[in-house]
């Protein structure tokens, strides 16, 4: 059934979802009351560069709202562009960029680059540590990465600690204090929501806490700000510009869609930076 439901984004009625107890069974739920008569409508997808990939449209409404997959790829030549270094340095960086999950290989089929990924729900904290590693002075590189590999999940403050110059049991214990706060916050979550899976508990785990990192390392400076401003700014400067009379057009229109919906997520991310208080 769920194939033959009309697409709709913004007050989607129905929502499908695997079944908990068989997943070769799909479960469509209500998601507000529907009266007789009213068309049962849902969202196709998470994003608005699916729904162009996969389907060929772009949302009728004139202003949807962001989806929650809706996401800006910056890209390698981004921070080339913004920071005005080599393409060098950022290429013998990468690997410890992606090891910190920083960057990682493009989710679209078919394309290898590897980019970091901010959307309407996070990223802008990652693309700023990846700023704080990229702005490190070449002859300091070596020591700042030192036994990087070998660190496991400590890498990150470990590595931060070393660029900001911060007392690394201090940064520890402030990053430990952190965890046990948001894990307050979620039991008192949970108490009021079914449970999360194992699987969710061990991703919030592990997920490094770059806010915090960055904000008691001593990395967090303004240079820093500025460079990750630039790069934003070198990718919304690489975004199209298409005019109205060419967004006429089908193809056209569907890059202008996209268009809109990166620059805002761009425009949020900026706001984001301009909010940092150092």
């Amino acid at each position: 059934m769920n194939d033959l439901l009309n697409y709709e984004s913004n007050v989607e009625n129905i929502s499908f979802d695997v079944d908990d107890t068989d997943d070769e069974f799909l479960v469509g739920v209500a998601t507000m009351d529907i009266k007789e008569g009213v068309e049962l409508t849902q969202s196709y997808c998470e994003s608005h560069a699916d729904l162009i990939f996969r389907y060929g449209f772009v949302d009728p409404n004139p202003n949807p709202a962001m989806m929650e997959g809706d996401v800006v790829s910056i890209a390698a030549v981004d921070f080339i562009k913004g920071l005005g270094i080599g393409g060098k340095v950022v290429a013998e960086r990468m690997g410890v960029l992606t090891a910190l999950g920083l960057m990682q290989e493009s989710p679209w089929d078919g394309v290898s680059e590897v980019t970091a990924e901010i959307g309407v729900d996070g990223g802008v904290w990652e693309v700023v540590a990846a700023v704080v590693l990229l702005q490190v002075e070449e002859g300091k590189w070596k020591e700042v990465v030192k036994d990087v590999h070998a660190l496991g999940d400590e890498a990150a403050t470990v590595l931060l600690a070393r660029v900001g110059g911060a007392d690394l049991k201090v940064l520890e214990k402030t990053v430990k204090q952190a965890r046990l706060e948001i894990e307050v916050d979620l039991g008192d979550e949970d108490e009021e929501s079914a449970d999360d899976s194992e699987e969710e508990e061990e991703e919030e785990e592990d997920e490094i806490l770059w806010p915090v990192l960055l904000a008691n390392s001593g990395a967090l400076t303004e240079r820093v700000v500025l460079g990750a401003h630039a790069v934003f700014k070198a990718r919304r400067g690489a975004l199209l510009s298409i005019s109205d009379k060419a967004a006429g057009d089908r193809l056209a229109g569907m890059a202008r869609r996209l268009g809109d919906v990166e620059r805002g997520i761009l425009d949020g991310a900026l706001d984001q930076l301009n909010s940092i208080n150092l």
